[in-house]
C-alpha cells in the first residue's frame, strides 16, 4: 500500500479519512496480536501440562502400584512426553504468527 503524508490525508474527504484510520487500527491491532502470539503464552503451557500430564501421571502411577520398577521407566517418559509436547505446540504457535508478521511487513502473501 502506498504511504500517504499529512497533507494528502488532510485533501481526503472526511469519509476517506475515517476509511483510512480504520484499516491503519486494524493493521496495528493484527500486527500487536501477532507479536504478542510470536511472544508466547504462559497459559497454553500450564492448560498443556494440565490436559496432558495429569491423565499419563495417573497411569504411570496405576502401573506403578502393580510393578513398582516401572515407575523408573514410566514417569521419566510421561515427563519427556509433556513437554514435547508443550514445546511443539508453542513453537508451532510462534511460527505461525513470525510468518504473518514478515508476510505483513514485507507485503508478499505468497510466503510459506
Amino acid at each position: 500500500m502506498k504511504t500517504l503524508t499529512k497533507e494528502q490525508v488532510k485533501n481526503l474527504a472526511p469519509e476517506q479519512q475515517e476509511a483510512l484510520g480504520l484499516m491503519e487500527a486494524r493493521r496495528v491491532a493484527r500486527k500487536e496480536r501477532l507479536l504478542n502470539r510470536a511472544r508466547g503464552s504462559r497459559a497454553s503451557v500450564i492448560w498443556a501440562t494440565l490436559l496432558i500430564g495429569f491423565p499419563l501421571l495417573g497411569l504411570a502411577y496405576y502401573f506403578g502400584d502393580k510393578d513398582p520398577s516401572y515407575r523408573g521407566v514410566i514417569y521419566p517418559l510421561a515427563a519427556a512426553m509433556i513437554f514435547t509436547g508443550m514445546h511443539i505446540g508453542l513453537i508451532s504457535q510462534r511460527l505461525d504468527a513470525l510468518v504473518e508478521l514478515v508476510e505483513e511487513d514485507f507485503g508478499n502473501n505468497d510466503i510459506a
